[in-house]
């Protein structure tokens, strides 16, 4: 990609919480992400992690958890979103 001209990705990683990443259907873990920033990073792509704040059910563990990610990955920027559903789905 890099050599396509690629020099920026965005990743949509929502939270550091498993259980959050869960029930949001994400279908990926904490390490998986930690794992792919430092890649981008290795291969000199800017990296920026776009994440939601305030799902139904998130604590202050959770949170907490997600300030842990940011650490761990390092990414060059980041992008937070309050939640807010217009979904009927008693789910979130």
């Amino acid at each position: 990609m890099k050599r396509a001209g690629c020099v920026e990705l965005a990743f949509g990683v929502e939270s550091g919480s498993q259980a959050i990443l869960d029930l949001l259907r994400n279908g990926i873990t904490p390490e998986q992400i930690i794992r792919t920033f430092k890649q981008a990073d290795e291969i000199g792509l800017v990296s920026d992690m776009l994440l939601i704040v305030g799902i139904p059910g998130e604590n202050q563990e959770d949170i907490d958890m997600t300030k842990r990610l940011i650490a761990e990955s390092k990414p060059e920027m980041g992008e937070y979103r309050l939640f807010h559903s217009h979904s009927r789905n008693r789910d979130l």
